[in-house]
């Protein structure tokens, strides 16, 4: 009985799924995604640390306390945080991961600009709490 050009192993001669090729295109496409997610991540990073790195400009154009300002870096990120968490990784076990991450993005992208336009310690939180639940997405 004769096996299939690609059932042995070696490559495919049409360059069908078996195929050498096919396999280099599929590693360069995991590349790819692994290096848009680390860009992404990197993204995440830098805008939770803007309102660290911006603190005094941020608080005095708020008018925000110390109080106000520690409830908005402290508890409103990780409670959003961590409640949309567990409830995006619940979501991206049923469902299209791929489409998950893109809807966290554009939260998370839609929010940092209205955390721009905020004019006050109420907008400021809505914003930034919405800011961690679109990243809560990306983990």
């Amino acid at each position: 009985m004769m096996a299939s050009p690609g059932a042995t192993g070696a490559p495919s001669p049409t360059g069908g799924p078996g195929s050498r090729g096919s396999r280099v295109v599929l590693q360069r496409h995991r590349w790819l995604v692994l290096a848009v997610l680390v860009f992404i991540n990197v993204l995440a990073y830098a805008d939770r640390s803007m309102l660290t790195a911006f603190a005094p400009q941020i608080t005095a154009e708020l008018a925000l306390t110390n109080t106000q300002y520690g409830i908005l870096t402290g508890p409103v990120w990780v409670f959003a945080f961590g409640g949309m968490a567990m409830l995006f990784g619940s979501l991206a076990d049923r469902h299209s991961r791929p489409l998950i991450i893109a809807c966290g993005m554009v939260i998370w992208s839609a929010c940092t600009v209205a955390s721009g336009w905020a004019h006050g310690f109420g907008q400021m939180v809505a914003a930034r709490f919405l800011v961690a639940s679109g990243e809560a997405a990306l983990v």
